[in-house]
């Protein structure tokens, strides 16, 4: 299962199982299991920082590319990245089946979806440092700058 837990942070990388089951206190079901499992075994946690990512072009080498979370990943308040995986492939499928070689093709699929790779990774980390501001301001903390940009 994945959750993603949105809480002010002063600096520390990686919460304690207790500190993250006390943000699950008042749920029910398979939360309430959940956040018994996070005392009983914090190792269980993968925790990370959200993240933007976008690979500078070209993101093909010869006949090879890559497309998706491996050229592009956003952090997660859009919800776009399946979809955006879905985009890709769409636009690879049309412009390989096009009369020209394929490194073209590659090509033309990088300048095709690299922009609203950029402008969707933008946006969400937009949003995500709006809320983690609101968030810190709430609690008193200073504004965070939350996402962190990855630059490969």
């Amino acid at each position: 299962m994945s959750m993603l837990v949105v809480t002010p942070e002063r600096g520390v990388s990686r919460p304690s199982g207790e500190t993250l089951a006390d943000h699950l206190q008042g749920f029910e079901g398979p939360l309430a299991q959940i956040r018994e499992r996070l005392v009983d075994d914090p190792a269980g946690i993968v925790y990370s920082p959200p993240v933007e990512m976008n690979l500078p072009l070209p993101w093909h080498r010869g006949r090879v590319m890559v497309l998706g979370d491996v050229a592009h990943t956003a952090v997660p308040h859009l919800t776009q990245g399946a979809a955006m995986a879905i985009e890709d492939a769409v636009v690879l499928a049309d412009e390989v089946t096009r009369d020209r070689h394929v490194v073209e093709s590659l090509r033309a699929v990088e300048q095709l979806r690299h922009p609203p790779a950029v402008t969707a990774g933008f946006v969400a980390n937009t949003i995500a440092s709006a809320l983690f501001d609101l968030l810190n301001r709430q609690h008193g903390l200073p504004s965070s700058g939350a996402c962190r940009r990855v630059a490969a």
